[in-house]
């Protein structure tokens, strides 16, 4: 008899792809697939905070874009400076999806963490950004690739919810900044 399944990810809700040229490969997102437009922001210290790579406090500032297609969130990362997980995956494997954006409703942040732990999983980076917790969970081995998880404060969007749009306004769009109305 097969055990039931015990569904510690609910959902998927972004994924993330790791490149050399973060503009070049936004413009064939738009040629190619039409998705975006895209927002650039400069991502790094001060607004990301606690950093931890494989149990190490580290520093790294990369450029990140992001959009959606309906409820689905499309980032494309290109690392700037210092050392990350994001560069080692270029030097190491060259581009592609880095990572897969999770969420997992029904159990808590920590909970999650652990569980992939026991499971074989180690964590590969830990930072907050604006009072959100991220972890990277390295499946790589069994799953074939890196999982991120989050946890928003209580205020924010409710457990479950797909990724809410950044306030902040971005260092620039790509092609062009939505026209009123847009529901990116």
């Amino acid at each position: 008899m097969i055990a039931p399944i015990e569904r510690l990810i609910t959902d998927q809700a972004q994924v993330c792809v790791v490149v050399r040229d973060l503009d070049a490969t936004m413009k064939k997102f738009v040629e190619l697939a039409g998705i975006g437009p895209w927002a650039i922001y400069d991502f790094g210290p001060p607004d990301v905070t606690n950093i931890v790579v494989r149990g190490k406090p580290a520093s790294f500032r990369v450029k990140l874009a992001l959009t959606w297609t309906k409820d689905r969130m499309w980032e494309i990362i290109q690392p700037v400076e210092g050392p990350s997980p994001y560069q080692e995956f270029l030097d190491q494997r060259g581009e592609g999806v880095h990572h897969v954006l999770v969420q997992h409703a029904s159990h808590k942040f920590d909970e999650v963490v652990e569980r992939f732990g026991k499971r074989g999983c180690d964590t590969l980076m830990t930072f907050s950004f604006r009072g959100t917790r991220f972890a990277f969970i390295d499946a790589t081995k069994d799953l074939k690739m890196y999982l991120e998880i989050l946890e928003r404060p209580t205020s924010a969007v409710p457990a479950g919810q797909p990724p809410r749009r950044p306030a902040t306004p971005p260092a620039y769009w790509y092609p062009e900044a939505p026209g009123p109305g847009h529901t990116w």
